[in-house]
């Protein structure tokens, strides 16, 4: 009965571990998925940016 007590008790600790781990890995992608936004939103800002650049530069260049 002792070796069922702790073979209980490690399993709970083990699913409080794997619970804590996946919490922490659902933080990490809210933060990535953020971050990825970011910058898929700057590159979009960089490209309009870059575009109206080059036209200014074949405006000036005529």
């Amino acid at each position: 009965t002792l070796v069922l007590l702790r073979n209980r008790v490690s399993a709970q600790q083990a699913r409080e571990r794997k619970k804590a781990y996946l919490g922490d890995l659902e933080v990490k992608v809210k933060d990535l998925e953020k971050k990825n936004s970011e910058l898929e939103e700057r590159h979009s800002t960089l490209q309009n940016e870059n575009q109206m650049l080059r036209q200014l530069e074949s405006y000036h260049q005529m």
